[in-house]
């Protein structure tokens, strides 16, 4: 038995190593993966001019290239060879030639066409031979993708070396679908986009827009920025604030990058599988305490189908062992504190950070079996959010109602329990429902202004959920266990617990996120870690006042 449990530790460690160097090997390839270019909306300067706020476009032109601004959008409808020849019927009318975008082009200006238009299927070919003939730095896809995809040609983009982008608001699957299939092909003009209206524009603050799009760039590798001109001196404004802000952010402004392959073997995800069936039957092992021969065949069972799968269908296995890691690892973290309770507070601060600590290795080993250039640009995604969220609280709540002790003090106070158990579920109901991208509740404007002072102060802004709920409740409950006390198996003390939980469910799942570079994940979780510790040394400090002041 003990042979086996050290080989089983050695597959855990050699797996934790392995996802080491996977992170290292991709924080190289996100360094180099640092240059983002800033472009103008041309029909906004046309605009201007109409208003009379500027005297020409080729003046804007000129005024943003002194400012470092040398890419323009432009759509195809805008064009008036390009309108009279495939959108005669489309309203308004166009503001440029072909002609003249060519002589801005050879005074440096960079030219992205915007397809957000329609024509008949029999002239997309034709359509799309033009727009290449102009020699575009890129092309940014705004409509649905697939009848665009039926016309792109491989070669083409690859020889004139264009970049093909996306709104990364407008991740529709299909879209995606064929973007990954580009990839998987082997174009590597890829590029996110971050585009608005210019309702958009004009709802934000000077400091809010900056902060979004600097947000954009840094935390989801985007691009690709749009710029809107609700004014010529705003427009001025906005380019110089943003690129103080990505400068300091340590972007380069210019042409996007081409993406760099990044690409695992088989041995590499083997080595990876092999750690999380280790760290599975551990556990399995504390909990149940069966015979070696059980643990010898699942180890095995396990090991064998998860390698196989890796060779046969390495696609959806990743995924598969990639969503075990993220659900089983909180789940282990509590099994290791479990195992070993607290006796003193120095041993509940330990235990408090070995929480934190499994989380980031279950994440990066995670990541690990997800990391390519298709997850780095969100053409795919890690699925399975919500029940990777829940799995672990319902995990542990089974385990620890195995202690006899904690299970009868719960049942002993019925109504306390009801009553901890609603309030605790209610705070689920609200992060569930705030995990697909929501920026704040509306109205709550005190939320937005401490998320713009955090973004501000800390350049990458902790998760709500982990630095002001589940740090300071998963401190104060490793406090409890080192009282030793009968609190420690009071409702609250499990409502505490399952609070507590949050933390290490955020932290493992934002790893799991691999659109975010994985320096701003580290940061994240430091940013967290700190807050939450700071935060519940002062909750666990206001009782103790109170006592004290009572006393005297």
């Amino acid at each position: 038995m003990g042979h086996f449990r050290l080989w089983m530790w050695a597959c855990l460690s050699v797996a934790v190593l392995t996802a080491l160097a996977v992170g290292w090997a991709r924080y190289q390839w996100e360094q180099y993966y640092r240059h983002v270019e800033l472009a103008v909306n041309a029909g906004d300067l046309y605009a201007l001019v109409q208003r009379g706020e500027i005297p020409s476009v080729t003046t804007a032109q000129e005024a943003l290239s002194a400012l470092g601004v040398r890419a323009w959008i432009v759509s195809p409808q805008d064009v008036r060879e390009l309108r009279e020849t495939f959108f005669p019927l489309r309203p308004g009318t166009a503001w440029t030639s072909l002609e003249e975008l060519a002589r801005w082009q050879k005074q440096g200006l960079a030219l992205y066409w915007r397809l957000d238009v329609w024509t008949s299927p029999p002239k997309l070919p034709r359509l799309m031979d033009v727009l290449l003939a102009a020699h575009p730095r890129g092309l940014i896809v705004a409509t649905p993708f697939p009848p665009w995809a039926s016309v792109f040609s491989l070669k083409q983009l690859q020889a004139q070396d264009v970049r093909l982008s996306w709104d990364e608001r407008a991740e529709d699957l299909p879209r995606l679908l064929a973007l990954a299939e580009l990839l998987q092909q082997g174009f590597r003009g890829l590029v996110r986009a971050h585009t608005v209206k210019l309702e958009e524009r004009a709802a934000l603050s000077d400091r809010a827009f900056v902060a979004r799009y600097r947000r954009a760039a840094l935390e989801r590798n985007v691009r690709l920025l749009e710029l809107r001109a609700l004014s010529w001196e705003q427009l001025q404004s906005d380019v110089q604030l943003l690129t103080n802000a990505l400068q300091r952010a340590g972007f380069a402004l210019g042409s996007p990058s081409k993406i760099s392959p990044f690409r695992l073997s088989l041995w590499t995800w083997s080595l990876l599988w092999l750690g999380v069936v280790s760290a599975l039957v551990l556990t399995f092992a504390h909990i149940f305490r069966p015979s070696q021969r059980w643990l010898v065949g699942l180890w095995t069972l396990g090991a064998l189908s998860g390698v196989i799968s890796l060779g046969l269908a390495p696609e959806l296995t990743r995924q598969a062992a990639a969503w075990l890691t993220v659900v089983f690892t909180p789940v282990l973290a509590f099994s290791l504190v479990q195992r070993t309770p607290p006796r003193t507070l120095a041993d509940a601060f330990k235990a408090w950070l070995m929480f934190s600590a499994v989380a980031v290795l279950g994440g990066l080993v995670a990541a690990g079996f997800l990391s390519d250039e298709a997850y780095f640009l969100k053409l795919k995604a890690f699925r399975g959010v919500k029940a990777a969220l829940l799995l672990p609280i319902a995990a542990v709540t089974v385990l620890a109602l195995k202690d006899p002790h904690t299970r009868a003090a719960l049942l002993a106070r019925r109504k306390a329990l009801a009553l901890v158990g609603a309030a605790v579920a209610s705070v689920f109901v609200v992060i569930l429902v705030r995990s697909g991208n929501v920026e704040s509740w509306p109205g709550l404007a005190l939320e937005r202004q401490v998320r713009d002072w955090l973004d501000a102060y800390l350049f990458v802004r902790p998760r709500f959920k982990e630095f002001l709920i589940g740090q300071p409740a998963l401190w104060l409950w490793v406090g409890l266990l080192a009282q030793r006390s009968r609190p420690a198996h009071t409702p609250w003390a499990f409502g505490l617990l399952l609070l507590g939980l949050l933390a290490p469910i955020s932290i493992v799942n934002s790893f799991a996120h691999l659109h975010t570079p994985l320096a701003v994940t580290l940061v994240r979780t430091f940013h967290g870690l700190w807050l939450g510790a700071l935060l519940g040394g002062l909750l666990h400090r206001v009782p103790r006042l109170f006592r004290a002041r009572s006393v005297d």
